[in-house]
């Protein structure tokens, strides 16, 4: 009989382990966001950065670590977007199901194909190059799109009772997100091969998604700051190429690009590197859908 109580038992706690959601820790609200989208009320989401932060750099909480500790889930940007602050967490939280190689750890960056992944040494002269490629690549939706399908399979292995419930929430997702993409390629079509300025090298793959050139960045080098002189260098460019508008991030400082504004004419383009960054930019298609009509309505007015 007590066999019988102790088997009925041990049922119970799997079975309950398998109803509750899963504890789902993500690094960045975009992140965040797509996990939303597919998880739904199946997990229970934590985002450890906040829209406007500068991912690159983040404090290691100790409650971060907390929460990193009690994780079934944890997702990360990789391509060492969070390479300064995230092994600290996970090796504080000594919590081995999101540990790499195990299933509750899920790098978003495994499903696409990175951009500017640099063919020889990297060392620090270069500034903050990422070895690995650049890691902005949720800017473009057909990545979205694919991050998306990765948590529908991780999450899915992890709470195959629930599978049936991920998929149709991608299924919907991917739905929105075709609709939106015919949208935003209609919106655009008109410009593109614009060139444009950045203030830090984070949108080459929204550029190349839509169709349009990235001329040149306010920083000489990623992570640091522009020189006068490479601000002069800034300005030829732009009359030499005919750059049509500087796109500015919210964590950096607009003065350098407000300079050049001043300088060149060219308008100033606030987008939003994360879901809620800007206002009426909350979520991953309102994050593109404020990129595109801020951008597609500058560009309107630059012709």
């Amino acid at each position: 009989m007590n066999a019988f109580l102790s088997i009925v038992f041990s049922l119970a706690i799997v079975a309950s382990s398998s109803a509750s959601p899963l504890r789902v820790v993500a690094t960045t609200p975009d992140l965040g966001s797509l996990a939303r989208e597919i998880g739904g009320d199946d997990i229970d989401l934590t985002v450890l950065a906040r829209p406007g932060d500068d991912p690159h750099f983040l404090d290691a909480k100790p409650s971060f670590i907390r929460l990193m500790s009690r994780a079934d889930v944890y997702i990360e940007t990789g391509l060492d977007l969070e390479v300064g602050w995230a092994p600290l967490l996970l090796q504080g939280a000594r919590n081995a199901r999101v540990m790499p190689g195990n299933p509750g750890h899920i790098d978003a960056s495994t499903v696409i194909d990175p951009m500017e992944v640099p063919t020889g040494p990297v060392d620090r002269s270069m500034g903050d190059v990422h070895p690995t490629g650049n890691p902005h690549y949720l800017l473009d939706p057909r990545a979205g799109r694919a991050v998306a399908g990765l948590l529908r399979d991780r999450f899915s292995a992890l709470r195959p009772d629930r599978a049936q419930a991920f998929r149709e929430r991608f299924a919907d997702f991917s739905r929105r997100l075709d609709e939106a993409e015919a949208r935003w390629d209609a919106r655009l079509a008109p410009h593109r091969g614009a060139k444009l300025l950045g203030d830090h090298n984070l949108w080459v793959y929204f550029a190349d998604r839509f169709g349009l050139e990235m001329a040149g960045y306010l920083e000489p080098k990623p992570g640091v700051p522009p020189t006068t002189r490479h601000l002069q260098h800034i300005i030829e460019l732009i009359s030499r190429e005919r750059v049509r508008a500087i796109i500015v991030s919210p964590y950096f400082d607009q003065r350098h690009a407000d300079f050049v504004a001043r300088n060149t004419g060219v308008r100033i383009v606030p987008l939003a590197h994360q879901p809620g960054s800007r206002p009426s930019s909350d979520g991953y298609i309102g994050m593109i859908d404020h990129n595109v009509e801020a951008l597609a309505s500058a560009l309107d007015g630059a012709k």
